[in-house]
């Protein structure tokens, strides 16, 4: 049996602590890929609700990337979908340094994750979906607007 690696532990490990909450709002686990990029080792997998889907990437053992928030078209990462539900600045899972991203509290980053969904966008999910759908919508544009140059 091949040996599970640090990446696919780390994410395993993460995904226990989402499931639960995750499924109780109808979402299902997918694991994704595993593998060695030009950055390094990662492990992928995602969330998914009809076509509403949470992306999990980890790298260099145990760096949780960005989560990504996808409602068919075009994907939205942690930071821009605060921005487009108003609440800019009160992530608990914040950037890191390169493409990471960290607890602000200095603690295991599912955690970080676990309370940003818990507080913030499973409720703006349960309260419109719609709302909910526009704003990841909304994060994709400005996202595209600033690797074209544009600004907000």
């Amino acid at each position: 049996m091949a040996r599970q690696s640090d990446e696919s532990a780390f994410l395993s490990a993460g995904v226990e602590k989402l499931r639960p909450l995750l499924e109780e709002q109808g979402f299902q686990y997918d694991p994704g890929h595993t593998g060695v990029s030009s950055s390094g080792p990662f492990a992928t997998g995602h969330f998914r609700r009809g076509d509403v889907e949470i992306g999990l990437i980890v790298r260099h053992r145990n760096e949780l990337g960005s989560p990504n928030y996808s409602e068919g078209r075009g994907y939205a990462g942690h930071e821009g979908l605060f921005w487009a539900l108003g609440r800019d600045g009160e992530a608990r899972l914040v950037p890191g340094e390169y493409d990471s991203y960290i607890a602000g509290d200095g603690g295991n980053p599912f955690d970080a994750l676990e309370t940003d969904l818990r507080g913030v966008i499973l409720p703006a999910l349960r309260t419109s979906e719609v709302d909910f759908r526009s704003a990841i919508a909304r994060a994709y544009r400005r996202f595209q607007d600033r690797l074209r140059g544009s600004s907000d």
